[in-house]
């Protein structure tokens, strides 16, 4: 052991006595920084889309996935430049031949050289995980994920370090033995990607196929042992190698037998020995083994909910991915369907290319590349945006075997549920249209009457009066156990006084202003922001902020036998401003914008939303009112979590209580907000101070030795 170490301090001691050591690590992490800082700059550009997805990816996950895999390819364009040195180098100044004839055996000679050079790339890529997890600072980080990546990197180079060695002892010429190693990493590569096929020996042999799982923040043991085989793989051949250069002796009497048997390495027992090891390695670590999910929020392990639904399906699932080319992620879906498929064996993933058979595209009515059909029984569902949420509920209504209806009452200028402007709600209308819902309108002017198989009636925002008749119909529906969706604005009249009496509801005058919308990046003090929920099973382990542009307060006192409980309230640090009005036109607030105690103005929190239900014949009425409307309008849909408060709150409503836990949850870090400081901060701690720290202690140690 004590030769082991003395050969790896000298071997550190060589590389960092020269400056070009330096320069190299300066420069990868000059490389590293800019990805990682292009990464979160791309991450903040597109935020405003990522919102739209079921299940956004946050910051971790969206940087690991576009930032290790270049850093990857930079550490295998540098390895073959260092891993030459190890033995040809030696060997061409005559220096190998005082290793091999030291009291020293072969394994202590190769783990030696070795150690000295994983530790020395321990150094850029600990620095890489540093940066990622630095970014603390600014939103959560899934440390647990991070972790996991800079584990599979560093054993890609191990296993790379090992081959360069293994082929650093075959030349005396370095710039050979670098060549080969690039030449074999290429073939490598490219074994990887000319199939889909996962099972197949030569995308297994990839080193980089099986950092995938890594970087998604997935520990399988298949990807650990074909690792751990890469790497045993090549310390076996290079100890071999050493051995036989070593003239076997002061080879440990237990390996001698074996090396003395298979360690001349003539070419066709070279190739044997090859293919040998490939074909074991394979069947041993390409079957399906046990993988545990070390992310932060669980993202690649099925909720409870989703293994509860799947144990209640008696009937075989049929899912049909339908693609062109090459357009759908088809590794990613098989990898999420067969989360599914562990736990219910008759769930079935076949893909269609619809570029083979362009008119079945017409026939099936399939309009976009990626629609997943899925088929229960004799009903199924199509779905555009992927992910285990929208799986799961699609099962659910599959399951469920009905439609709910959901009515918007128009005839007074309420939000429009098809309209395509700003106000209009055409874009939630779609997303629950996909969810499994029956969206209509009804003027009770022309039809006065509520059918009695209507689940949610929704009064979105009206600016007009209902005539007394209409408001006669709206509260017999309600005293017959419906279930109502009513969204109120500020600075306007409630238009159904009556409903308001019914319910016990009363809007506080003026406009919520919040000062913690500023700490979001939200310019506009009318924005009132909810990070913090009331329990509720509308809002369980719901992590995301919610805005609402120009909300209205409410305080609820509901008669008898109605039970209310807050699901939406703000933070301390609002207000109910009354002296401030809105400008009718551009929507501004207009006025001195400041809390006044001596008013009617109230102090945070306000509640922004209530429900109220009840014991109606053996189940249970919902209401939902909400003090604004325009967070769930096309404007403002894609904001935050606003998309998904949405489809929790028409879930709760209709009664889907089991669609609560599974809904689309997005995790702690997807919302990142940086200013224009902090972004100057990390560039020059990052881009400048580390670089130029390591090229600093570079010029010092050529310094110091030069005046030696």
């Amino acid at each position: 052991m004590s030769g082991l170490l003395a050969i790896s301090r000298r071997e550190l001691r060589s590389l960092f006595l020269s400056p070009v050591a330096w320069v190299i690590l300066s420069g990868m992490q000059l490389l590293s920084a800019y990805l990682l800082l292009a990464g979160v700059e791309r991450y903040l550009l597109l935020q405003p889309q990522l919102v739209n997805m079921s299940q956004p990816p946050g910051l971790t996950q969206f940087l690991i996935a576009r930032f290790y895999a270049p850093v990857s390819v930079i550490y295998l364009l540098i390895i073959p430049l260092l891993s030459m040195r190890l033995v040809s180098e030696e060997r061409r100044q005559n220096t190998w031949v005082l290793l091999l004839t030291a009291p020293l055996n072969s394994i202590e000679i190769v783990f030696g050289k070795l150690l000295g050079l994983w530790v020395f790339f321990l150094i850029p890529l600990g620095l890489n995980a540093l940066m990622l997890l630095g970014m603390t600072v600014i939103t959560p980080i899934d440390t647990g994920a991070v972790l996991l990546a800079t584990l599979g990197a560093f054993l890609m180079i191990v296993g790379v370090c090992a081959a360069g060695f293994f082929f650093s002892t075959l030349t005396r010429q370095p710039v050979i033995a670098a060549f080969a190693l690039y030449c074999f990493l290429l073939f490598l590569w490219l074994s990887g990607n000319t199939t889909r096929d996962d099972s197949a020996i030569f995308y297994w042999l990839a080193p980089h196929k099986h950092l995938e799982s890594f970087y998604s923040g997935l520990l399988h043991t298949g990807d650990l042992g074909y690792y751990a085989w890469f790497i045993a793989f090549f310390l076996l051949l290079s100890v071999m190698q050493t051995a036989t250069m070593k003239g076997y002796q002061q080879v440990p009497s237990a390996y001698t037998g074996f090396i003395k048997s298979w360690c001349f390495f003539r070419p066709l027992r070279f190739v044997f020995v090859i293919c040998l090891a490939a074909v074991m390695g394979y069947f041993l670590f390409s079957r399906d083994h046990w993988q545990i999910d070390l992310t932060a929020t669980q993202r690649n392990t099925l909720s409870e909910a989703s293994e509860t639904l799947l144990k209640t399906l008696q009937e075989p699932i049929s899912v049909t991915v339908y693609t062109t080319g090459q357009t759908a992620p088809r590794q990613a879906i098989e990898s999420l369907v067969a989360r599914y498929q562990r736990v219910k064996s008759d769930m079935v993933l076949s893909f269609v290319d619809l570029g083979q058979s362009p008119a079945l595209a017409e026939q099936l009515d399939i309009q976009n590349s990626g629609t997943m059909a899925i088929r229960y029984g004799n009903r199924e569902e199509r779905l555009q945006q992927i992910s285990e949420a929208s799986i799961s509920q699609a099962l659910y209504r599959l399951y469920r075997d009905q439609r709910r209806k959901l009515v918007f009452m128009t005839g007074h200028g309420e939000r429009d549920p098809q309209g395509s402007a700003n106000f209009d709600m055409s874009r939630l209308s779609q997303r629950l249209t996909q969810n499994g819902f029956e969206i209509s309108a009804q003027s009770l002017v022309t039809s006065p009457q509520i059918a009695e198989d209507v689940d949610v009636v929704i009064l979105a925002s009206p600016r007009y009066d209902y005539f007394p008749g209409e408001m006669a119909v709206v509260l017999d529906f309600i005293r017959r156990g419906g279930n109502l969706l009513w969204f109120v604005e500020p600075g306007r009249p409630l238009h159904v006084e009556a409903l308001a009496a019914e319910l016990g509801v009363k809007v506080l005058p003026g406009v919520v202003i919040d000062q913690s919308a500023s700490l979001y990046g939200v310019d506009s003090p009318d924005f009132a922001l909810v990070s913090q929920y009331p329990a509720h099973p509308l809002t369980t382990d719901l992590r995301l902020v919610t805005l609402f542009p120009q909300a209205a307060g409410l305080v609820i006192q509901p008669h008898e036998n109605w039970q209310t409980t807050p699901f939406l309230q703000t933070s301390q640090g609002s207000w109910t401003e009354v002296n401030a009005a809105i400008h009718p036109q551009t929507k501004q607030l207009m006025g001195e914008i400041r809390f006044d105690a001596d008013t009617e103005e109230r102090a945070g929190p306000i509640t922004l939303g209530a429900t109220l239900t009840r014991r109606y014949a053996e189940r249970e009425q919902r209401i939902a009112v909400l003090g604004d409307g325009d967070f769930l309008s096309n404007a403002y849909l894609g904001n935050g979590g606003n998309l998904s408060l949405a489809q929790r709150l028409f879930d709760w409503l209709v009664g889907d209580d089991g669609l609560l836990k599974i809904a689309s949850q997005s995790p702690a870090d997807s919302r990142v907000a940086l200013t224009s400081a902090q972004i100057a901060v990390l560039g020059g701690l990052f881009l400048v101070l580390l670089p130029v720290s390591l090229v600093l202690a570079g010029l010092i140690i050529w310094w110091k030795r030069r005046r030696l």
